[in-house]
């Protein structure tokens, strides 16, 4: 593995008609590359032809895109891809490789390893994991593999990951991405803001739903089919930002909620138990028994 990246053009694969944390990122890269005197393009993968059109809120960042037949497979060209898409790269003889690791679970998630099944039964249980094998047919992949040793870079969008990686012997690079202007636009005022608990359904409901139980005086707003302009407001009326879910990578919206003002109440999961990745001081372990101090500490911030 090489610890200086040399190219010519830069090809950054994405998953076409997904709108989520992982593929802004992706378009942010290419953006910011172009904006610094680098040649990136955008690849979508999953797409035939250019009849596809790209979401109106990456148009921040790309106004055009290739199609993986239009990469020129040459020793002076890179490839990133995610981690979840790494053989991708297998179509390549010639380029230069890397992986940007935006998540560590979702690796193990969608590649079946020894080290894998540990991590997931530690995380879901022996019977969960059980099912999701039998529902799902994983490709075999291991961090240790030979394929790994084919790929020159390892980039990490999280200090969770750039441990992760080192954990088996490969060299990572730190390369972290950034919000959208969006979420820096209006100056917050705290004394227009509203005791609200924003929170995301897709991260760590099943622990959330027990303290909106808990506390049917307190007034929960799920952040779910928003644009990006309702998102923002959302967080902007809101108080606090709750979040237990298992923070594959180092996650977006508790750096949006943050910049709206909220404070910021997590578990311990994934790349939260890392300060370089979520810099707050209190988290909390998703037990029963850590519900009662986490309602308290939301009343507390909404009476000081």
């Amino acid at each position: 593995m090489k610890d200086k990246i040399v190219c010519k053009t830069v090809y950054v694969f994405c998953p076409a008609k997904t709108k989520t944390g992982g593929p802004e990122l992706l378009h942010q890269l290419v953006f910011m590359l172009n904006k610094y005197g680098k040649d990136a393009k955008i690849v979508y993968f999953g797409q035939i032809d250019h009849s596809y059109k790209i979401i109106e809120e990456y148009t921040d960042y790309i106004d055009s895109y290739l199609l993986p037949d239009e990469i020129e497979d040459l020793p002076e060209n890179l490839v990133i891809v995610p981690e979840v898409n790494v053989f991708l790269l297998k179509k390549f003889k010639n380029v230069q490789k890397a992986i940007w690791w935006l998540s560590v679970d979702n690796f193990y998630f969608n590649y079946l390893s020894i080290y894998g099944l540990k991590y997931q039964i530690f995380k879901y249980g022996f019977f969960n994991t059980f099912k999701m094998i039998l529902r799902n047919s994983k490709p075999k992949l291991s961090l240790k593999s030979k394929f790994m040793k084919t790929v020159e870079f390892h980039l990490c969008q999280s200090e969770y990951a750039m441990i992760e990686c080192k954990k088996f012997g490969l060299k990572p690079i730190y390369l972290s991405d950034y919000l959208n202007s969006q979420f820096f636009k209006d100056k917050v005022n705290p004394i227009q803001k509203e005791n609200i608990v924003a929170y995301s359904p897709a991260k760590g409901f099943n622990f959330t739903k027990k303290i909106i139980k808990k506390n049917p005086d307190i007034k929960f707003v799920p952040i779910q089919n928003m644009s990006r302009d309702e998102v923002q407001h959302l967080l902007e009326q809101s108080k606090v930002y709750i979040d237990f879910g298992n923070h594959p990578g180092m996650d977006r919206i508790p750096r949006e909620a943050r910049m709206q003002g909220c404070v910021i109440i997590t578990g311990k999961n994934g790349s939260a138990k890392y300060y370089r990745d979520v810099p707050i001081e209190e988290k909390f372990e998703r037990r029963i028994k850590n519900i009662k101090k986490i309602s308290n500490l939301i009343k507390n911030i909404f009476e000081n």
